[in-house]
């Protein structure tokens, strides 16, 4: 089973969004990701992570997710519907830098 590692700083660092969409809270640790901002998409009214350079944005790395339930996570962000694009990204943790997914919407 492959394991996988997702960067969430709105809808999906809520306990209660987790617990809707997963089933449980995963493990998580505060991180900061560079090179994007969260800025307001006024087509959805809804605060996103876009490309930006000399941005940062501080949110949760969630660990130990399931092939399955990286699937729900991006049926949750219509990625088949082209709502949200998963990306690999870097982002800091305390002692280092991990890999994560992130979900990012095209403004």
């Amino acid at each position: 089973m492959t394991v996988h590692q997702v960067f969430v700083h709105g809808e999906l660092a809520k306990k209660s969004t987790l617990m809707q969409v997963l089933g449980r809270e995963p493990l998580a640790v505060k991180a900061v990701l560079r090179g994007y901002e969260r800025a307001l998409d006024p087509e959805i009214d809804y605060y996103v992570a876009a490309k930006k350079e000399g941005g940062v944005i501080e949110g949760r790395l969630l660990t130990g997710i399931a092939d399955r339930e990286l699937l729900a996570l991006d049926e949750f962000e219509g990625v088949s519907a082209k709502l949200y694009e998963k990306t690999l990204v870097e982002v800091e943790v305390v002692g280092g830098k991990a890999l994560a997914y992130i979900y990012v919407r095209q403004l």
